[in-house]
């Protein structure tokens, strides 16, 4: 009798064990991926965020502007406008590589750029033409929301948003 009741104990103490390292496998397997390179932490866990967030607009007129950054782009922020109420009437800025993509070079509407925003902020009420300030606003923004060290300055933008052209030296 007493065998058989140590027999079971052992049972259960393996299969707890077992279970236990299980879940700890699971639970530890993305990390070693992340820090080995093999996943960027970033990109491949940010579905758990893929709700909408709150944009902190800030209203120049008729325009309403935010510092955003991008699902599925380039690790930097971005200067958003769009005209108050109008879906198809707005900019993205890339104040980092000077290119612009407005709403007449895409097909998507304000509603589609909003859903794809990982992280907002409310920008400074100044003029697009104050070039060097938004580039060190979107400096300061990235290096805030990245990390300084992870800030891409380099990888183009992707077509995803529309055609990209090269900003003016006004801001537009």
């Amino acid at each position: 009798m007493f065998a058989l009741q140590e027999k079971n104990l052992t049972r259960n103490l393996w299969t707890g064990l077992l279970i236990n390292t299980i879940i700890i496998s699971i639970n530890t397997i993305p990390i070693i991926m992340a820090r080995r390179g093999l996943v960027d932490w970033n990109q491949q866990y940010l579905w758990s965020s893929a709700m909408p967030i709150n944009i902190p607009f800030e209203n120049h007129g008729a325009c309403s502007v935010a510092l955003i950054a991008l699902r599925s782009h380039p690790k930097r922020v971005y200067h958003y406008s769009k005209t108050t109420g109008q879906e198809e009437s707005w900019a993205v800025r890339d104040y980092l590589t000077g290119q612009i993509v407005r709403s007449g070079d895409s097909t998507l509407t304000a509603s589609q750029i909003e859903d794809t925003v990982e992280y907002a902020e409310k920008p400074a009420y100044r003029s697009v033409k104050l070039i060097p300030r938004w580039q060190a606003d979107c400096r300061a923004a990235s290096g805030n929301h990245f990390g300084a060290a992870h800030v891409d300055t380099t990888t183009p933008n992707p077509a995803t948003l529309g055609n990209w052209q090269r900003m003016s030296s006004q801001g537009s």
